[in-house]
């Protein structure tokens, strides 16, 4: 009667050795698992931020091009004698500081 008493507690003690390494094999599994993730978070972290970084380059360089485009709206008017906004000139009379037309009277 012992043997068979201690055959059922040698293998009751296998069924746990091998459930205990099922669980460490587990452990490890989802450590690596996890690992991965945190990498790909990194990645995408720093992927996002060069976006960003672009984004508001792209922006800047719209806001200079933008401004630059002002810019020479206003001094090729200025240049072609384009009454300021609100200042009216009568037809055929010149802008402020500009000659007459010729048969304009």
């Amino acid at each position: 009667m012992g043997t068979l008493r201690w055959e059922k507690e040698e293998a009751l003690r296998r069924e746990k050795a091998l459930a205990h390494v099922g669980l460490r094999r587990k452990e490890r599994e989802l450590s690596l698992a996890e690992a991965e993730v945190r990498g790909r978070i990194e990645l995408l972290n720093r992927e996002l931020e060069l976006r960003r970084a672009e984004n508001e380059a792209l922006a800047e360089e719209i806001r200079l091009e933008t401004e630059q485009r002002n810019v020479s709206t206003t001094e090729i008017g200025r240049l072609r004698g384009v009454d300021r906004p609100g200042v009216a000139t009568p037809a055929g009379a010149a802008a402020p500081g500009e000659p007459a037309l010729r048969g304009a009277s």
